[in-house]
């Protein structure tokens, strides 16, 4: 695994030694992605965590290659379980649920004045 931003995603993976490299985007309900920024950060870094949020939804909403963990749970053990579970059954993955929470939290930061 490899933290990383949309935009440097290709740049810090095409010279990886492996055969593939899927992104994988963890989503959250927007709003309590907007609760869980606003108490970490402040007025200012909302403004510039949402530009690069945008940008990265962006991204991976244009990749067919995207998987999408949704961790709108709050609970960390149960997305780990499900994030392990979904790469031990890729074969089997629907996309539509998280694409759709990719969607709506695209679709909420689009409504905000930046």
């Amino acid at each position: 695994m490899l933290a990383t931003t949309a935009s440097s995603f290709e740049l810090s993976t095409s010279k990886l030694p492996f055969k593939q490299v899927k992104p994988i985007a963890i989503v959250v309900q927007p709003e309590l992605w907007q609760g869980r920024i606003s108490t970490r950060l402040g007025q200012q870094s909302d403004v510039k965590r949402m530009i690069e949020a945008k940008q990265s939804l962006e991204w991976c909403l244009a990749s067919d290659q995207t998987i999408f963990i949704d961790n709108s749970s709050l609970d960390i053990i149960k997305t780990s379980e499900n994030f392990i579970d979904l790469i031990d059954n890729l074969d089997n993955y629907d996309p539509a649920p998280g694409k759709k929470v990719a969607q709506d939290m695209l679709g909420f930061i689009n409504s905000q004045k930046l």
